[in-house]
């Protein structure tokens, strides 16, 4: 019952996170890619097992 809890918890807790914080993403996320000064999302490769892309 209390992991059940939990993850209803966690759920609640994120979405509220999401509308709380979105007024404030929404305008960086727009203002990165007006500027051209970085990319919204973050890419790298990554190295596995023998140093194997």
């Amino acid at each position: 019952m209390y992991l059940i809890i939990k993850r209803f918890f966690d759920i609640l807790a994120s979405l509220l996170a999401l509308v709380v914080l979105s007024p404030l993403l929404i305008p960086i996320t727009i203002g990165l890619k007006l500027t051209g000064e970085g990319y919204i999302w973050y890419f790298q490769e990554r190295v596995g097992f023998k140093n194997k892309l």
